[in-house]
This record gives C-alpha cells, structure tokens and sequence, in this order.
C-alpha cells in the first residue's frame, strides 16, 4: 500500500484502502462463491492471496470483481490450447505448470500471460533458447 501510495503520488491511498477494502473483500468472496463451476472457485479461493496482492499493489480495488467474471473462459482458452499443442513435452509441462501460470496471470494483472506462455512453446521458440542457452553453458564458463 505504501508503495503505492509512493509511486502513484496518491497519499490518501491508504485511507481509500481503508474505507474500501472490507467491502472489495466481500464482493470478491460472493463472487466466487457465485460461480457454478467449482473448479474455477477452487482456483480462485488457492489464489485469493494473489488477487488481493494485485488489488493493493496496483490501486485497481475493484479487480478482484473484474478477474473472478473473467477467469472462467480465460482458464476454458487456456486449456484447450494446451490440449491442442501437438508438442507432447510441451504440452506436460504446461499441464504441470498450470498452476504456477494461474497464479502469476491472477498475482500480475496479466490474463493473456497463460496464452503467451502456450504460444511460446507451441512456436518452438523457447525450445531453441533453451539449447542455445545449454550450448553456451557448455563453454566452459563456470558460473557456480
């Protein structure tokens, strides 16, 4: 909130916060509540954390509201991307790293960040990096 308070110049910041969050709270938890898909509200109850952090730290206190309308079809988008990238070992570790994309799309403000990350390993771009990365440490710089 501080740092907020100090990088937006807005001082009353923290008093807004105040008045306001128990409010945004309560909104954020009916509205996950409000969802028909429990999957989606499992989701968002392991990253409510996240979504307050975003709240806070961006000044956006109305984004806890925003994200929980959002995220179910930005999760249905993502899944059927990983479903359908034909690369099987990308494809795994995306499965696997599910989690860890939702909670930085949900902690960063970033919905299309999962969507990027699809398309990065559906491209074989990051594949390239990756052997070019491993073929520079195979240069005998020890970086240790």
């Amino acid at each position: 909130i501080i740092s907020h308070m100090l990088d937006s110049g807005n001082l009353d910041y923290g008093t807004t916060v105040v008045a306001a969050l128990p409010t945004k709270l309560t909104a954020l938890d009916a509205a996950i509540t409000a969802l028909t898909d429990p999957a989606v509200q499992t989701t968002l109850q392991k990253n409510r954390g996240s979504i307050i952090h975003h709240m806070l730290a961006s000044g956006d206190l109305d984004y806890g509201t925003t994200v929980v309308a959002a995220l179910p079809a930005v999760l249905t988008a993502l899944d059927r991307a990983i479903k359908a990238l034909t690369d099987s070992v990308a494809r795994t570790a995306l499965k696997k790293n599910r989690d860890s994309l939702i909670n930085h799309m949900l902690d960063s403000g970033d919905l299309d960040y999962g969507m990027a990350k699809v398309a990065l390993m559906a491209s074989g771009r990051l594949e390239a990096a990756m052997a070019m990365w491993a073929e520079q440490a195979d240069d005998g710089d020890d970086f240790s």
